[in-house]
C-alpha cells in the first residue's frame, strides 16, 4: 500500500512538472516552424518594450529575354482575414484570430530589382512589419498578402497590366503572438501558406510571376534592275502600349536604344533609322496587346511593300507599314523598295538600226582581221 501511495505522489509529481515546462516553453520560446521564414534578422520584444517582426516578401519575375525587363516597383497589400473573429479572451486555445489591422504594414517597398539566376529574370522585395504595440492578447492572427506593382508611377493590380500574370494572387500570413516571461507580448513567428486552410505551407513569402514580352523586327529588301543597292532608306516606328512601359530598339550595328510609352500611351523614335539592304532592326518589349507601325519617310521613286511573317505582300501606302497588333508571338516584317526600268519605244525604234549597222561593222571587220593575219 506504501509503494502505491508513493508511486501516485511520484505521478502527481511528473505531471505537475510537465505542465510547468510546457507552460514556461509557450512563454519564452517563439513558435517556429521548420520551414517558416527566416527570422535571423527579427526581433520580438524583451523586457517589456514592444517588439517588432521585419519579413521580406518578393517577386521573382521572368521575362522572354533580358532586353525586355521593365522598370517595375512592387509592394503588396496586407490586410486582415476578414472571414476570422477578431481576437477574444474567451476564445478556444487553437482559434485562428483576424490580424489586427495597424499591426502590419509595407515599410519598404522595391523600386530597384536585383538580377535573378538567369539574365532574363529580376527579383523584387517588399518588406513587412509586424508591430506587437498593436496587439492586446496572445493568439494567432491570420493575414492575406496581395501583390502590388506599379509602372510608370502607376499602380496596378498584376491583372491590370498586359503581359504580366504572377502565382499566386495572395498568400495567407500566420503570425504567432506569444507571452514572454516579463509578462509581455512579443512576435513568436510567421508562418506562410500558399492557401488559407493551412495545408500548403512555403518556406517564405515568395510570388512567381511571367512577364510575356515579344519583338518585331523590320528587315530592309532592295531589289529592281535600277535600284541603287547601296542606297540607305530612313525609318520611323511607334510603339502603342501601356504607359511607363519600356521598349527597346537594336540598330543593325548591334546597338541599342530604348524608348518609354508616354501617359498618353504611345513612343515614337525622333530619330529616322536608316537601313540599307538586308539589314534589321528589331525592337522588343511588346506585351501581347500592344501594337506597332513602320513608315518610310523618303523613298523617292520606289515601289514600297511589306509583307508580316508570310502573309499576304501589301502596298504600303505613304511609305507606312499599317498599325499592328504584336498578340502572341513575335512578328517578322520584310519592307521592299522596287525600282524597274525598261528603254522607252520611241527610243528602240529610232537608235535600233544604228545599234545593228554597228554591230555588223564590228563583225565584218573582225572577219577581215582574222583573216588577213592568217594570210
Amino acid at each position: 500500500m506504501k509503494t502505491d501511495g508513493i508511486l501516485k505522489k511520484l505521478k502527481k509529481g511528473f505531471a505537475k512538472a510537465a505542465a510547468i515546462i510546457t507552460s514556461l516553453a509557450l512563454v519564452t520560446v517563439p513558435v517556429l516552424a521548420d520551414d517558416s521564414t527566416d527570422t535571423s534578422s527579427q526581433t520580438s520584444g524583451a523586457s517589456g518594450a514592444a517588439g517588432t517582426m521585419t519579413i521580406p516578401v518578393t517577386l521573382d519575375l521572368t521575362y522572354n529575354d533580358k532586353d525586355s525587363i521593365q522598370p517595375l516597383s512592387f509592394t503588396c497589400n496586407i490586410t486582415p482575414d476578414a472571414s476570422l473573429p477578431a481576437a477574444s479572451d474567451d476564445a478556444a486555445p487553437d482559434t485562428r484570430f483576424a490580424g489586427v489591422a495597424q499591426g502590419a504594414s509595407v515599410v519598404e517597398n522595391s523600386s530597384a530589382p536585383q538580377e535573378g539566376s538567369q539574365t532574363n529574370t529580376a527579383v523584387y522585395t517588399a518588406q513587412v512589419q509586424f508591430d506587437v504595440s498593436k496587439f492586446t492578447l496572445p493568439g494567432l492572427y491570420v493575414y492575406t498578402l496581395q501583390p502590388v506593382v506599379s509602372l510608370g508611377g502607376k499602380t496596378y493590380e498584376p491583372t491590370a497590366i498586359d503581359g504580366l500574370t504572377i502565382d499566386p494572387q495572395s498568400l495567407t500570413a500566420e503570425v504567432w503572438i506569444v507571452d514572454q516571461s516579463d509578462g509581455s507580448l512579443g512576435v513568436g513567428g510567421v508562418d506562410i501558406y500558399q492557401s488559407s486552410d493551412e495545408t500548403q505551407k512555403i518556406s517564405k513569402a515568395g510570388f512567381k510571376g511571367n512577364f510575356q514580352t515579344q519583338s518585331v523586327s523590320l528587315t530592309k529588301m532592295i531589289t529592281g534592275n535600277q535600284a541603287d543597292m547601296e542606297a540607305k532608306f530612313p525609318f520611323t516606328f511607334t510603339i502603342q502600349g501601356t504607359p511607363g512601359q519600356v521598349i527597346t530598339y537594336k540598330l543593325p550595328d548591334g546597338t541599342t536604344n530604348t524608348l518609354t510609352i508616354s501617359d498618353k500611351g504611345t513612343a515614337t523614335v525622333q530619330s529616322p533609322i536608316e537601313l540599307g539592304n538586308k539589314q534589321t532592326v528589331t525592337v522588343y518589349g511588346l506585351t501581347p496587346k500592344d501594337s506597332y507601325s513602320f513608315k518610310e519617310t523618303n523613298s523617292s521613286d520606289y515601289t514600297q511593300t511589306y509583307q508580316i511573317d508570310d502573309g499576304k505582300e501589301t502596298a504600303a501606302t505613304d511609305g507606312a507599314v499599317a498599325t499592328t497588333t504584336i498578340g502572341q508571338a513575335d512578328q517578322k516584317v520584310t519592307f521592299t523598295n522596287n525600282k524597274e526600268g525598261s528603254l522607252p519605244t520611241g527610243m528602240i525604234q529610232t537608235y535600233l538600226p544604228y545599234v545593228l549597222v554597228v554591230a555588223l561593222v564590228l563583225v565584218f571587220g573582225g572577219f577581215y582581221l582574222v583573216r588577213r593575219k592568217h594570210e
